[in-house]
């Protein structure tokens, strides 16, 4: 009878890893908090920076894909310039070798038993009694974490020696390179997780299982199956996600093929020089070496790729909302910036409808507002549901002041709309002392209005000054007759709904000021 024990060890090895891995990633971005963030946003900088963060990021957090994911928020979310990014990109394909040389400097050479049950025991105990949240539970769970990644990857190593998982593995092998170039690949895309299987190559090959030829094509496949994650996260979003998604695919793609090519010749080098290398150190060696050349490689090239991408996805989906609309939730503060960069362009919307009417312009005010007010409801309800995410008080207070100028603008926006038939009234009146007067309401305002760069809107008491001087022309008018009924009534609406308007976009203007 086939005994498939040694099947289900590997499994359930695998399955510690890769849970261990994700509470380690988990424990890190929450000891870290926003200074991890903060440490990926200072690549806006400059390009060699990105390059250095990304690699060191990745290197901490044991996890290109999400330093990726997170990176690709970050471009949708306008944070960060296409160039930046893909420099991130860079930098993590190196940082992800890490996982490498700590199972082969450590996971081969001390006795894992000896430190596995007491950091299981100890951090699940812990985590377990630890109820309140905090950075006390997540050290606890990180101490957890490091105990299910060892536990899972001596699990792995003893499985491949069971002889249905060697036997299985022999039979891939005879199929040549292209065969577990394809499982590396595909094993690599299913898993999310390159380092997983760097960890299963390495295992294999300690094991004597995997031959060190096969083995390197094994961790070039994975190299371009780790793309999968970035690229569908990419393409669900807008156009910066899908190039910065995209440009991952063809570095990776790059890097492989380059790779494919040099294989041969490192191997006949190492077996010409008789270089006393151990197998599992030469697969780590290599990993390394190729994505150092592939960085070495695309650097200098960063400008006219990000010129080569930006001719890809030059439409976003249809829809108002520019910033936030493929901004995960999860990732705050790339959430709070989407956000803030959407309030700038609404406000940019609301000056041109204010513009637009207050020019006299008419013939499509309705279609305008319409969309100013689907676009303020796509805006409110994320920001409502980024503040129930948002895990931090300080995060949901600036949620909360977001909410204010969102409020505001759409004051802004309804005082105009209410008031754009008195406009188009005025402004289309023969009577020759009807001219006169909206003429010189609307000179009083001209400044505020037509101001493109906001620089006199932000002028309170220039504003309120404008107001009184228009209701003294309007009274001074009412006490000569030249009115008939209702329109001095009429008059003083307009001037304070103009007035409110300017008002309310003031304050949301110094507010967006403010936050920014």
């Amino acid at each position: 009878m086939l005994d498939i024990s040694g099947v289900w060890a590997f499994v359930i090895g695998l399955s510690l890893f890769l849970y261990g891995m994700k509470q380690l990633e988990f424990s890190i971005q929450e000891v870290s908090g926003p200074t991890f963030r903060r440490f990926l946003r200072a690549s806006t900088s400059h390009r060699i920076i990105g390059v250095i963060n990304g690699a060191l990021a990745t290197a901490v957090l044991q996890s290109s894909s999400l330093v990726l994911m997170i990176t690709i928020a970050f471009a949708g979310a306008g944070i960060l310039q296409l160039s930046n990014a893909l420099g991130i990109v860079l930098g993590a394909n190196l940082g992800t070798t890490m996982t490498g040389w700590l199972v082969s400097l450590i996971g081969f050479k001390i006795d894992l038993d000896q430190w596995i049950y007491p950091l299981t025991a100890f951090g699940l105990l812990g985590f377990t009694m630890t109820t309140r949240p905090g950075r006390r539970k997540e050290c606890l769970r990180l101490i957890l974490g490091v105990g299910f990644f060892l536990w899972g990857l001596s699990l792995m190593k003893t499985s491949l020696e069971a002889e249905v998982i060697s036997e299985s593995l022999k039979s891939v092998v005879a199929f040549g390179p292209g065969a577990v170039f394809f499982l590396g690949f595909l094993v690599t895309a299913i898993l999310h997780s390159s380092s997983a299987m760097m960890t299963i190559v390495l295992a294999a090959v300690h094991s004597e299982v995997l031959p060190l030829e096969l083995a390197l094509f094994v961790v070039i496949g994975a190299e371009l199956g780790t793309t999968m994650t970035a690229l569908v996260a990419g393409f669900q979003g807008g156009a910066v996600k899908k190039r910065v998604g995209l440009a991952h695919f063809i570095y990776n793609l790059a890097t492989s093929l380059v790779a494919l090519l040099i294989v041969y010749p490192a191997l006949s080098f190492l077996d010409a020089n008789d270089i006393p290398i151990q197998p599992i150190f030469q697969v780590t060696i290599f990993h390394t070496g190729i994505n150092a050349l592939g960085i070495l490689f695309f650097f200098p090239l960063l400008g006219p790729f990000e010129k080569l991408l930006g001719r890809f996805f030059l439409k976003d989906q249809n829809g108002h909302a520019k910033y936030i609309r493929f901004v995960p939730l999860e990732i705050t503060d790339a959430a709070l910036s989407a956000a803030l960069n959407e309030s700038k362009a609404y406000l940019a919307s609301v000056r041109s409808y204010q513009q637009t009417l207050a020019g006299g312009d008419f013939s499509k005010s309705d279609d305008m507002y319409l969309s100013l007010k689907l676009y303020q409801e796509e805006i409110i309800e994320y920001l409502i549901n980024l503040r129930s995410q948002a895990p931090a008080q300080i995060e949901r207070t600036r949620v909360s002041s977001l909410l204010d100028i969102m409020s505001l603008l759409g004051e802004a926006t309804k005082a105009i709309k209410d008031i754009s038939h008195n406009v188009k009234e005025f402004s289309q009146d023969g009577s020759e002392v009807m001219t006169e007067v909206y003429q010189a309401i609307w000179k009083n305002y001209e400044l505020f209005f037509l101001d493109s760069e906001n620089e006199n809107l932000s002028q309170l008491s220039e504003i309120a000054f404008a107001k009184a001087k228009n209701d003294e022309f309007i009274f001074k008018a009412a006490r000569s007759h030249q009115f008939i009924e209702g329109q001095t009534v009429s008059l003083l609406n307009l001037n304070r709904e103009l007035h409110l308007s300017l008002k309310s976009t003031q304050e949301a203007l110094l507010k967006i000021e403010k936050e920014a």
